[in-house]
């Protein structure tokens, strides 16, 4: 039987050895070997074969097929991870269509490559401020979803296919083929529409209803947004909008260019806008004020919800209400009328915040138990009662919160707390007229030292590179030291930094102390200077034209004759240096 086994269970060639084993098992001389030793030492032979030849091929793959492994290991994570009951890692590839959140606006733009760290590079379809591409979180990437319902009328953002920036438009019709005629609100001398397809469209929402006096921010193409009050309504539709601090100054505006200032929202306000986007924990909505107000998914039912597109879709149009108001100017809505901060309704009487003057000469290293009163998707309103009775209500931001994680993300923070959760927090600031105060969670650190202001430096900034000056040794540091140098009058000093490899002339100086000590007057000169940052490098090293760069040195005077040349101008110029990363 054991040899029917045998037969049955490990490849011919071992099964042949083991019965001629054991058939000669007999004559063995001297010896006893039992035929349960026999079969065990060709298990284990057989399966140091098979290791060894697995770890020949893993080494192999791992030198020759490098990208493919770490696919391979991601993924392994991914599996481990969801296992454990985390979030399933969403999976993307080079040239898939995303929408990306950065800076709290979801914009479109094209997967570039994954790094290692595990986020992805975006390229944005649109830059702005020159930021072409960013690393972006996976948590915060989209699949691009296009919205394709689109009918006659509606207003939309379009990419212009002409030179690729986004303007306003409204739909004029469908061809049934994913493209649709958009009309532009202003052609500036170009066509009046242009055929666009679904993915290089956007729904808005457009306020057509405000009033006298509304705070409003109005964003024209290519240029800044800024801040106004209405004070006139047109017949055609357009608004009269005072520039703020602009002394009476007033512009003519389209709706389209204008959303509702958030100081206008007040938390329980009903207002109609339409869902952007949606991911995991909620949705972003878009109810023209300010940026989109998030949606979590606690917030979308009475009951429990589990899948956000159970509920919504992009592009629908929903009726929600403020849930809460953050101290940035964010904001969170609701599906359900009364349905505040985390997820359960509260009376009126609770969203007010109380007098916070008598807690702006609290120190700020003093500790006291509040209570959770509100909870927001970037933070929470925290209730803090002070010994004489005083009580007022103070903003806890997402990086002061002492939690069971590291970094509590936002939408997250009802994973956190509770309301009417006690929790220990310390003043942080007071904001006494804009009757503001926030906490934190966290140990209190004492702030940085501010820079030397501009008025410090000023007087170094016309002092050349090549002149030395007198310095005296205040501090020592493991990386260098900081001097106090007088300006050549005698009437100015300021300190500045004396890097370690700065001290000596030629070899490597191992502790600035065998050099320097407190107190110590030396010979420096200015190396380099930023009077606006408040920054001053010294050197103990004599000038030396082929290591230093001659560009940061140059005075404005020097520079002033460059100033009104065209960019469009050919000059002659001459090599001076060659570095890696280009050349002077």
């Amino acid at each position: 039987s054991i040899l029917a086994q045998v037969d049955s269970t490990m490849d011919p060639p071992l099964a042949t050895t083991s019965r001629r084993i054991c058939r000669d098992h007999a004559s063995l001389r001297g010896r006893r070997i039992t035929l349960v030793t026999i079969l065990a030492g060709i298990i284990v032979a057989h399966v140091f074969c098979h290791v060894f030849s697995s770890s020949v091929a893993l080494v192999a793959g791992r030198f020759c097929r490098l990208p493919r492994c770490i696919d391979r290991v991601g993924a392994s994570t991914r599996v481990k991870r969801q296992s454990r009951g985390g979030d399933a890692q969403p999976s993307f590839r080079k040239g898939d269509r995303v929408k990306a959140l950065h800076d709290g606006i979801w914009y479109p733009g094209v997967i570039e490559r994954r790094q290692f760290d595990g986020r992805f590079s975006v390229r944005w379809d649109e830059p702005d401020d020159g930021l072409e591409a960013s690393k972006v979180e996976p948590e915060f990437i989209q699949k691009f979803v296009a919205y394709q319902d689109y009918t006659s009328g509606d207003d939309v953002m379009a990419l212009c296919p002409e030179d690729g920036k986004w303007y306003p438009g409204t739909v004029v019709q469908g061809h049934g083929d994913g493209t649709f005629q958009v009309k532009w609100d202003d052609a500036d001398g170009g066509p009046e529409t242009h055929d666009i397809h679904l993915e290089a469209m956007m729904k808005v929402c457009v306020r057509t209803n405000y009033k006298i006096n509304d705070e409003v921010v109005v964003k024209h193409t290519d240029e800044p947004r800024w801040g106004g009050t209405v004070v006139a309504v047109n017949e055609d539709g357009t608004f009269v909008v005072e520039e703020r601090d602009s002394d009476g100054e007033t512009v003519t505006c389209s709706p389209k260019d204008m959303k509702l200032s958030v100081s206008m929202l007040e938390v329980g306000q009903k207002h109609t806008g339409y869902v952007s986007s949606i991911c995991d924990m909620g949705a972003w909505v878009d109810i023209c004020a300010g940026h989109m107000g998030l949606l979590h998914i606690s917030r979308v039912s009475k009951g429990w919800a589990r899948e956000m597109r159970d509920h919504v879709t992009e592009g629908q149009r929903v009726d929600v209400w403020i849930s809460g108001i953050g101290s940035d100017g964010q904001y969170g809505v609701s599906l359900v009328e009364g349905r505040l901060g985390g997820g359960r309704a509260e009376g009126e009487g609770s969203l007010k915040r109380g007098d916070v003057a008598p807690f702006a000469k609290v120190d700020p290293q003093e500790w006291f138990i509040g209570v959770v009163r509100t909870i927001v998707y970037n933070g929470a309103f925290v209730s803090v009662t002070l010994p004489g009775g005083a009580r007022a209500d103070g903003f806890m931001h997402i990086s002061s919160i002492q939690g069971s994680r590291n970094f509590i993300k936002e939408g997250s923070v009802d994973q956190e707390f509770e309301i009417g959760q006690e929790v220990r927090v310390r003043i942080q600031s007071v904001d006494i007229k804009a009757a503001k105060m926030s906490v934190s969670m966290k140990d209190y650190v004492k702030p940085r030292k501010p820079p030397p202001s501009a008025a410090v430096l000023a007087p170094f900034e016309g002092i050349s590179n090549t002149e030395w000056l007198t310095g005296t040794v205040k501090k020592i540091k493991p990386f260098g030291a900081f001097v106090a140098v007088q300006s050549p009058s005698g009437d100015n000093s300021a300190e500045g930094l004396l890097h370690v490899k700065d001290i000596l002339e030629e070899g490597f100086l191992k502790d600035v102390k065998d050099e320097l000590e407190v107190g110590q007057e030396v010979r420096v000169r200015i190396q380099s200077m930023d009077v606006e940052a408040g920054k001053m490098r010294l050197s103990m090293k004599g000038f030396d034209s082929h290591t230093e760069n001659q560009g940061s040195r140059h005075s404005a005077q020097d520079l002033a004759s460059f100033e009104g040349i065209s960019d469009s101008e050919w000059l002659a110029g001459t090599v001076e240096r060659i570095k890696p990363f280009g050349a002077f």
